[in-house]
């Protein structure tokens, strides 16, 4: 399964919000770590960057502060060390 599939299938089998605070957590828990794992396998040429960067972008609208603070982290390494200079304003848009 090529990886940006892999990555879609998982955020698809997430399983629908539900009431009490032990599911948003499990909920938060997982795209954490799905995030994590995204991160790890770039970093070992196991998926593209832009396969990355498509689950950036499916959780860019994500209302939880430590999945977006784990995300942002990982787009500012992008950003400062992957990024050339004169690509740098085009990856900022």
């Amino acid at each position: 399964m090529p990886a940006r599939a892999g990555i879609t299938a998982r955020l698809r089998r997430r399983k629908p919000a539900q009431a009490g605070a032990n599911r948003r957590a499990d909920s938060v828990a997982e795209r954490t770590l799905l995030i994590q794992d995204a991160w790890s396998r770039v970093r070992v040429d196991k998926i593209k960057i832009g396969d990355f960067l498509a689950l950036a972008d499916a959780l860019k609208n994500d209302p939880t502060p430590a999945v977006m603070d784990n995300l942002a982290s990982d787009l500012v390494k992008i950003e400062t060390d992957i990024v050339v200079d004169n690509h740098r304003s085009q990856y900022q848009q």
